[in-house]
């Protein structure tokens, strides 16, 4: 168990939440981790990864440090916010066009 805090981020749904490492396992000097509960699905990742660049992405999210976090906040949330008005668009659009073949 690995004591730092990490951030999850999922920018299309909008979610950050405070996560922490859960099981750890170290095979031929590389250790594979997954996060702790309730993310217990999201694994393995690499931990040197995640320490030396700071992010990793996993399925739609990444997980990041406090730090990248605090540097990205701003450039995360507006990524997010034209991700969601994309895909808005997208669901109008085909709404549109599923109305036009009903009427």
């Amino acid at each position: 168990y690995l004591e730092d805090d990490f951030i999850i981020w999922n920018g299309t749904l909008g979610i950050r939440d405070f996560v922490t490492i859960g099981e750890i396992k170290t095979d031929s000097g590389l250790t594979e981790v997954w996060l702790d509960e309730p993310y217990e699905f999201v694994g393995p990742l690499s931990l040197e990864e995640l320490i030396a660049c700071g992010q990793i992405s996993f399925e739609a999210c990444i997980i990041m440090t406090k730090k990248t976090w605090k540097e990205g906040k701003e450039a995360f949330q507006e990524a997010a916010f034209s991700e969601q008005c994309r895909i808005q668009r997208e669901l109008n659009e085909d709404l549109k066009r599923h109305n036009k073949k009903e009427g």
